[in-house]
C-alpha cells in the first residue's frame, strides 16, 4: 500500500510540475507577443533624429507611437547649443512625408509621456537620412498659470464686482416689473 501511495504521490508531482512549466512558458510567450518583440526574425529599425525647443518630460526609454500603435523608443535626449535632440530607434515601416508631426504628448492626467509621429502629406522622406524638428509640447501648468493670472486681473480691479451689482440690480428691477404686471398695474 505504500508503494501505490507513494507512485501516486509522484505521479501527482510530475503533472503539477509540468503545468507549471506550461503555464510559465505561456506566460513568456504572450509577455513577448504583448511586446511586440520579434525573437525569430526581430525587426528592421532605423535611428532617427528629432530635434526640439523643448522636450516636456519626455525621457529616454519612452515610447514613440505612430497610427495610435508603438513603434519604436527614445533612445537618448542631448542637449545641443540650440536645442534638444532625440535619437529614436523606431520600426523602418513607419512612412513619414512632407507636413510630418512629431509631437511630444501626454499619456494620462497622472504622467508619463510619448513621442508621436504622426506621417503628414507629400513626398516620402527618408528617415535615415534626414533630421527631423519637432513640435514643442504644450505646457499645461504655464497655461494654466495664464488663466489664473487673467481671472486675478479681472477680478482684482472690481470690474467682476460692478458687472455682479449690475446684474442684481437688474434682475430686481425685473422682478418688480413682473410683479406689476401680474397686479395689472
Amino acid at each position: 500500500m505504500n508503494g501505490r501511495k507513494k507512485r501516486s504521490d509522484a505521479f501527482a508531482d510530475t503533472v503539477t510540475g509540468v503545468f507549471m512549466i506550461a503555464v510559465l512558458a505561456l506566460l513568456g510567450y504572450f509577455t513577448i507577443v504583448i511586446s511586440g518583440v520579434d525573437l525569430i526574425r526581430g525587426r528592421a529599425r532605423v535611428e532617427v533624429d528629432v530635434a526640439f525647443d523643448r522636450v516636456g518630460g519626455l525621457k529616454e526609454h519612452d515610447s514613440v507611437m505612430y497610427r495610435g500603435t508603438k513603434v519604436g523608443t527614445v533612445e537618448r535626449i542631448t542637449l545641443t547649443p540650440s536645442n534638444l535632440v532625440a535619437r529614436l530607434t523606431i520600426d523602418d515601416s513607419v512612412v513619414l512625408r512632407d507636413g510630418y508631426r512629431a509631437s511630444v504628448q501626454s499619456m494620462s492626467l497622472l504622467g508619463g509621456n510619448h513621442l508621436v509621429l504622426e506621417e503628414g502629406e507629400g513626398a516620402v522622406l527618408d528617415l535615415a537620412g534626414t533630421p527631423l524638428c519637432g513640435e514643442a509640447p504644450t505646457d499645461w501648468m504655464r497655461d494654466f498659470a495664464q488663466v489664473a493670472r487673467t481671472l486675478n486681473d479681472a477680478t482684482a480691479g472690481g470690474e467682476l464686482r460692478t458687472i455682479v451689482t449690475n446684474v442684481a440690480a437688474m434682475s430686481e428691477k425685473i422682478r418688480l416689473l413682473s410683479e406689476r404686471l401680474e397686479r395689472g398695474e
